[in-house]
């Protein structure tokens, strides 16, 4: 992150600042020490000071951890180390945002096709709960279903 001019009204304390930014204070903690917060400053007493604008970074790391990111990926994510040329920062962080969207639109297809063998597991099950020929605890789960005239989904098979 580039440096600016800091007025003492834009630092605000770790508590305030994890309230705004919608997590913990150990987060908080957590992300300075993982060097995910570069721009924390103390006061004579020794209590951190973040700025405000910051928060929406700790957003962004929230985002991409809850998104199934690791924190080196993250890390990586994070990293646009580019100089002061602020042209190549915005170029760096457009193309590692593209990045991100073409992960994003390729795991929403595999969420879609994962929604729809749940759906299609959970239909088969549906029809079981009457079934008469359920094979005994620790059996293995039938190998094709008489009563449905289909082969049992993966889904079931894993789970049973």
């Amino acid at each position: 992150m580039e440096p600016t001019s800091t007025h003492n009204a834009d630092l605000i304390r770790i508590g305030e600042f994890a309230e705004l930014a919608g997590t913990s204070i150990r987060t908080i903690r957590y992300y300075e020490e993982l060097g995910f917060l570069d721009h924390v400053s103390r006061t004579k007493g020794g209590f951190r000071t973040y700025r405000r604008c910051d928060a929406g970074r700790v957003r962004w790391i929230t985002r991409l951890k809850n998104s199934g990111l690791t924190l080196v990926q993250i890390a990586r994510e994070l990293e646009i180390d580019d100089g002061n040329d602020r042209r190549a920062r915005v170029v760096s962080a457009r193309d590692r945002l593209r990045t991100r969207l073409g992960h994003l639109e390729s795991l929403k297809a595999i969420i879609k096709e994962d929604a729809a063998s749940v759906r299609k597991a959970l239909e088969f099950l549906e029809a079981c709960q009457n079934c008469d020929a359920l094979p005994d605890s620790g059996e293995p789960f039938c190998s094709d279903c008489t009563l449905q005239k289909t082969p049992v989904p993966d889904a079931c098979r894993a789970l049973m």
